[in-house]
């Protein structure tokens, strides 16, 4: 792990050299284009578990790690109370202009929002979080910001051990997860692909009981 790494200035020099451009959050060897059939390959999903889940308009949705708002934007038409943060400045000045929702600069573990939400989404963003403290305060306080009755719904990557770790990610496994939220009732741990990639994705959802 790279002591020195700034995730903070890292997403805000993305953001501001792709602005506009559907890498800025996405995958870099893919074109703008290929990334946006990504993210609403991502915007399906996730939608379809959160109605499945009984989690329905006019619910307060939080898109924490939201980005530029693309993946936030998709979820308006459904009729859902959106919100979302990040770390990059530029990123939220595009965010707002989608006028889909509330957007404010924030890290993941201080959330932002002094409200909870009936769905918290922390999608393809955690393994970002190179700083184990970091990582597990982010955990903590994005669970803690959903409602009781609400879900916290996760997407990671989990390459398995002995995995090249990247200068801006790190790899966890599904037990860092149950271990940082021990109180968590882990309803959903199941994988998929997205489009266009070959890496297995997992979506995690925990619902917050108490």
């Amino acid at each position: 792990m790279n002591q020195e790494f700034n995730a903070h200035r890292f997403w805000e020099t993305r953001h501001v050299e792709l602005q506009g451009d559907h890498r800025n959050v996405g995958n870099r060897g893919l074109t703008s284009e290929q990334n946006l059939v990504l993210i609403a390959s991502k915007a399906a999903l996730v939608s379809h578990r959160l109605g499945a889940l009984g989690i329905k308009p006019p619910a307060r949705v939080l898109d924490a790690g939201c980005g530029a708002g693309v993946f936030t934007s998709m979820l308006a038409p459904i009729g859902y109370d959106l919100f979302g943060s990040d770390v990059s400045p530029t990123a939220i000045e595009t965010a707002k202009q989608t006028g889909c929702g509330e957007f404010v600069v924030s890290s993941l573990a201080e959330v932002g929002f002094a409200h909870k939400f009936d769905a918290v989404l922390c999608l393809d963003v955690l393994f970002h979080l190179v700083d184990d403290l970091e990582w597990a305060a982010s955990v903590r306080a994005l669970f803690e910001a959903t409602l009781p009755g609400g879900v916290f719904v996760i997407i990671e990557h989990f390459p398995g051990k002995g995995a090249a770790q990247a200068t801006h990610c790190r790899w966890r496994s599904v037990e860092d997860y149950t271990v940082a939220l021990p109180q968590a009732d882990w309803i959903e741990i199941s994988n998929f692909h997205y489009p266009h990639e070959r890496k297995q994705k997992a979506l995690l959802i925990a619902r917050r009981t108490g």
